[in-house]
């Protein structure tokens, strides 16, 4: 028996989505509105809830965050506090990484051989297969970028856009029958100077620490690479 999703839309506009395994037990269950507006996320082992996945505003967010934003939703089922919030723990130690990475962000001192190291990777990976404007090619919603679907991606580049990007690549992007197109490559130009370059540069790290990685310090570079996937 293959994996199986189940969806129920409730005329409240809320949607329900049931994951079912092999075996047909139920692996996931999602009560949210819209994409991600407000979301619980149950998963299941054996049959039985053993943890729980709140999001806000397309965001993970803590059990508290979660409650208080569900009084705007009479019909989302209240949070289990039985259930360790795992979310919560992971919030925090994000913050505990983005106080280090700001500490050392103020004790770094450029370093000219890697900015010309990341440009060079950046042109290389630029000339590498194909290469869109990423603000026009998103446009198109068979377009995706990472694992996000395509509202995510636009917003991704409308955010990218917002804190000052000058161009946003689309790099190595692979195509699918028979218009779905997906890359997880995006390359940014960086302003020269000013207030954004730090912007760019800490949005960049927070998306990096969601594939694990650090992103780049400001070594002076012309480029900054996106790795979504």
């Amino acid at each position: 028996m293959e994996h199986v999703f189940k969806h129920e839309q409730l005329p409240s506009g809320k949607t329900i989505i049931r994951h079912f395994g092999d075996d047909g037990s139920l692996v996931e269950e999602t009560h949210g509105h819209g994409v991600l507006d407000i979301a619980i996320k149950y998963d299941f082992r054996s049959g039985v809830k053993n943890s729980e996945s709140y999001f806000f505003r397309s965001r993970l967010v803590s059990r508290r965050t979660y409650e208080r934003a569900r009084g705007k939703y009479k019909d989302m089922p209240a949070a289990d506090g039985a259930i360790e919030d795992w979310g919560a723990t992971l919030l925090r130690g994000i913050a505990r990484e983005a106080r280090q990475r700001s500490a050392e962000e103020k004790q770094h001192r450029p370093d000219s051989n890697q900015a010309r190291e990341m440009d060079a990777f950046c042109s290389s990976l630029m000339n590498e297969g194909r290469t869109e404007n990423a603000v026009e090619w998103i446009k198109k919603k068979t377009h995706t970028l990472g694992e996000r679907d395509w509202s995510g991606s636009k917003r991704l580049v409308a955010r990218l856009l917002g804190v000052g990007c000058v161009h946003i690549y689309a790099c190595k992007i692979d195509v699918y029958e028979p218009s779905d197109e997906n890359t997880g490559h995006l390359v940014v130009k960086l302003p020269k100077t000013g207030a954004a370059r730090s912007r760019i540069l800490k949005m960049i790290d927070r998306l990096a620490r969601e594939v694990g990685y650090s992103g780049p310090f400001d070594d002076g570079q012309r480029y900054a690479y996106v790795k979504l996937d």
